[in-house]
């Protein structure tokens, strides 16, 4: 029984270096651990360690390296390994030689209901990565994203209906609704709060380059809303 417990410590770390970065954690010290595992050929160990390599937090960044360690991962049948390489094939190395393969990949985990994949095949439906571009197809998976708790997804669906998008059109009982679930998912309790979160969102590259047009990041980052949020 030992060995699972280990497993389940060394994710529950992973865990915490992805969504918590703020906190003191020693990565180098975690992706140390993965990497013992990763040699045993554990694939407990060569996700979380692709992970490092992927992000450069407690290893230099090497893209590469990410990609063997989650071929091994997701060939030993682990389903959040074939998310990742995916994600990695569509988003990061934007190699349309593996566009194929990460479709299919994606696919393959669809029936699993995981918001992770549901949300990167709305990328590629939105930018015809791997795929005939469909923004219909792209604005059904934001939405089963978002309805599984996937925060960018929820992010998606909020400005979409509150400003107006290349996927939707605005609503605002949909927008209030989207709202309250953002400011839920994120413990914003104040508009002001709002506006910085959503400031900070408008930042990322992922917004900028697959996500919204010119057009709409213009529109929301100024609030120009064709309907208006209502005080919650």
């Amino acid at each position: 029984m030992k060995a699972p417990v280990i497993k389940f410590f060394f994710t529950s770390i992973v865990l915490i270096v992805m969504g918590c970065s703020e906190q003191s954690i020693d990565a180098r010290g975690a992706c140390d651990a993965f990497e013992e595992l990763a040699e045993k050929g554990d694939p407990y160990g060569a996700q979380p360690l692709a992970h490092c390599f992927r992000t450069g937090e407690g290893r230099q960044k090497d893209l590469v390296k990410a990609e063997q360690l989650l071929l091994k991962a997701s060939n030993s049948g682990r389903v959040e390994a074939k998310q990742d390489l995916a994600s990695l094939y569509l988003l990061e190395l934007e190699n349309p030689e593996k566009y194929d393969v990460a479709i299919a990949l994606l696919y393959e985990v669809l029936s699993t209901g995981d918001p992770n994949s549901l949300f990167v095949l709305g990328v590629a439906e939105k930018n015809g990565l791997g795929v005939e571009k469909n923004l219909r197809k792209a604005k059904r998976y934001f939405s089963q994203a978002a309805n599984a708790g996937h925060n960018v997804s929820v992010f998606i669906l909020t400005m979409g209906y509150c400003y107006g998008s290349t996927h939707f059109n605005a609503d605002v009982d949909q927008c209030n609704e989207w709202a309250g679930r953002l400011k839920n998912l994120n413990y914003i309790s104040t508009e002001a709060e709002f506006d910085k979160y959503v400031d900070h969102m408008l930042t990322s590259s992922m917004m900028r380059k697959y996500v919204f047009s010119k057009r709409d990041m213009i529109v929301i980052s100024q609030r120009e809303a064709p309907v208006r949020r209502k005080a919650k």
